[in-house]
């Protein structure tokens, strides 16, 4: 008598054995390929998906993005298709939503706090950047300027995330010649102060002969 395996898994899985489970889902309200805090999430997301770590990107919108993804993002109104352990907000103001989103299916919030984000429009949201951090159960950060920040300012516990380099984007040159190399990267957004790199490059150039 032949048997249909498949068959017989498909009508013996219930709602829950379909669920997809992830550790982490993180928040991004949306990819833009011109935004920093989107390249910093995405490429945290595929490190830890090579590195076996079960978590994927949950979006509200997609606009743009030209980088390698490594996992397949999910659009919110997905989200019931799976099951996870924390969420992750990216930015003072998705946190208010992932917050209820937390709250909803009983899961721990996670800030990931890129910036210090109370001077973000000018200082305009300044209260709403403030509150925000009181949402989360724990923020993670990039730097220890920003963890002693949020400590001095508004008496809130962070863990560092150190900052990485992705050495295949540096071109190295063969060369004998013993010399150092500083490299600048430049946003092409005034915010960013791409100016004062230039002036800080254009005065290296001058002063020093063994850099490059």
């Amino acid at each position: 008598r032949a048997s249909y395996p498949i068959k017989y898994i498909l009508n013996n899985l219930d709602k829950e054995d379909k669920l997809q489970k992830f550790d982490f889902l993180i928040y991004l309200m949306g990819f833009s390929q011109n935004a920093g805090g989107v390249h910093m999430t995405v490429d945290m997301v595929n490190y830890l998906v090579i590195n076996n770590i079960n978590c994927n990107i949950l979006y509200g919108f997609f606009n743009e993005y030209n980088e390698i993804l490594l996992f397949n993002p999910i659009h919110t109104s997905d989200i019931e298709k799976f099951t996870f352990k924390y969420l992750v907000s990216t930015i003072y103001l998705s946190t208010f939503y992932v917050k209820k989103l937390a709250d909803q299916y009983n899961v721990p919030l996670l800030y990931f706090a890129q910036g210090y984000e109370p001077y973000f429009e000018n200082g305009h949201e300044y209260g709403i950047a403030e509150l925000s951090y009181k949402l989360a159960d724990h923020i993670l950060t990039i730097s220890d300027y920003l963890k002693r920040r949020y400590k001095e300012m508004f008496n809130v516990d962070s863990t560092v995330i150190s900052n990485g380099i992705n050495y295949d984007l540096i071109h190295k040159k063969n060369t004998n010649k013993k010399i150092k190399t500083i490299t600048l990267v430049l946003r092409d957004n005034y915010l960013k102060g791409d100016f004062i790199l230039l002036d800080i490059l254009k005065r290296i150039i001058n002063d020093y002969k063994d850099l490059e």
